[in-house]
């Protein structure tokens, strides 16, 4: 053992093991028991890449009482951080139930570098905390991107989740709460008739109006009918039209001499 005070450096390889690419080294003195040690933090400049890693030490060509010297090549590995930057949809977007919502988005690490070839979903949570999540395209340049079919599913805030996970790198799970707000639009009536339009006590009246919901919800029709000029209303029949779109056909045959 050489004892304290002797200058000294470890290297580190910035690319892979076995790259021999090599930085500038971490300068130090041996401690009161003869070792050469570092804290060591991977940094951006220069460019450390996550991976297997060779590392040496030894004595500093500055020393004044030891010639040069190195230990042999030693292995350590760099675990890098999964970073994301959504860009599109924008907190507060409001979308109409039924539009394709698009999604895109960057991976990238510690330094700013883009992250290619992830394994990556996109979550939805509902108002209700129930989550449905997809795979996503892969552009090939470290961004991602997916077209949400919003059909069918509720109004109100939604969250938006992503998950990803790559070699060297620690996974990430990211939520953006309340961050897009789906809006279920009320259904089009259109086209509103009756036959006959006029005709005896007891006589069937059959009404008809066009129904078009863009959610395609199931919409209950109801056929209300006002005798007093409109100042009450009574209903008089109803019905379901399934999935939102199609004709309302109603009919109603017991008005009296009273109405």
């Amino acid at each position: 053992c050489i004892g304290s005070g002797f200058s000294g450096r470890i290297w580190i390889t910035l690319n892979e093991s076995g790259t021999d690419s090599w930085d500038s080294g971490y300068w130090n003195q041996t401690d009161a028991d003869g070792y050469l040690w570092i804290y060591y933090d991977p940094g951006c400049s220069p460019l450390y890449k996550v991976g297997n890693h060779d590392w040496r030490g030894g004595i500093d060509f500055n020393d004044t009482c030891y010639k040069p010297g190195n230990s042999t090549d030693q292995n350590l590995s760099i675990t890098g951080n999964l970073k994301y930057s959504l860009e599109i949809p924008e907190k507060g977007n409001t979308t109409p139930v039924g539009d394709i919502l698009y999604v895109r988005y960057n991976i990238t690490d510690d330094c700013g570098v883009m992250v290619n070839d992830t394994t990556s979903i996109v979550g939805f949570g509902s108002p209700n905390d129930e989550w449905e999540y997809y795979n996503v395209t892969n552009e090939g340049n470290g961004w991602y991107n997916y077209s949400w079919d919003t059909s069918f599913h509720m109004g109100g805030w939604w969250d938006i989740g992503i998950n990803s996970s790559r070699n060297w790198f620690y996974p990430n799970s990211t939520v953006w709460e309340d961050w897009i707000y789906l809006h279920n639009t009320p259904p089009i009536i259109d086209e509103p008739n009756v036959s006959p339009s006029e005709g005896p006590w007891g006589g069937t009246f059959v009404y008809n109006v066009s129904i078009w919901d863009l959610q395609q919800d199931n919409v209950t029709c109801e056929l209300y009918v006002s005798t007093d000029n409109q100042t009450t209303w009574t209903l008089k029949n109803s019905t379901v039209i399934y999935w939102g779109q199609g004709n309302c056909e109603l009919s109603v045959s017991d008005f009296n001499c009273s109405d």
